[in-house]
C-alpha cells in the first residue's frame, strides 16, 4: 500500500513539473504593431455630422407625415497613403 502512495505522488509531482516548466517558457518581448498599418498607407477614421431626413407621424384631423431634418454622427473611414521616404544623400556618395 505504501509502495503505490508513493508512485502516484511521484507521478503528481511528475506533471506538476512538466506544468510549471512548460508555463515558464520565455515569451516574446517584441511588440507587433500591424493592425490598420499597411506598406502604402494607414486608415484614417474621421467623425463628420451629416443631415439626412426622417418621416414622423403627427395626428391631426387625419395621420400626416412630417419630414424633418436630423444631423447624425458619421464615421468616415480614408486611406491616407504615405509619403516617399526621403532620399539620403549618402545613397549617392562613391564609397572608398
Amino acid at each position: 500500500m505504501r509502495v503505490n502512495t508513493l508512485w502516484c505522488s511521484l507521478i503528481i509531482f511528475e506533471v506538476w513539473l512538466l506544468i510549471t516548466v512548460a508555463s515558464a517558457a520565455p515569451k516574446s518581448d517584441k511588440i507587433h504593431l500591424t493592425d490598420g498599418i499597411d506598406i502604402g498607407g494607414i486608415w484614417k477614421t474621421k467623425m463628420h455630422w451629416k443631415a439626412h431626413w426622417v418621416k414622423h407621424w403627427e395626428a391631426r384631423q387625419m395621420w400626416v407625415p412630417i419630414w424633418r431634418k436630423i444631423w447624425t454622427p458619421v464615421e468616415m473611414k480614408e486611406w491616407v497613403p504615405l509619403p516617399p521616404p526621403a532620399k539620403s544623400r549618402h545613397w549617392n556618395m562613391p564609397s572608398y
